[in-house]
């Protein structure tokens, strides 16, 4: 969970998301976006964790 006090740190927020993602979809949010963030284990390191990241789109 990440609430960005401003559109800088919502941007910072999300080139580090960027940075370590696995995928490259393409897409990208903005400030202001809604964002849902899903946590679970990953077992190729100890402790490990997969996040996905993901962006609401209104139809």
């Amino acid at each position: 969970f990440a609430r960005a006090a401003n559109e800088a740190e919502f941007n910072a927020y999300i080139a580090n998301c960027q940075a370590r993602a696995l995928y490259d979809t393409g897409k990208t949010a903005s400030y202001g976006d809604k964002l849902l963030t899903l946590s679970t284990c990953e077992y190729s390191q100890k402790n490990g964790r997969m996040v996905v990241v993901a962006r609401r789109m209104d139809a």
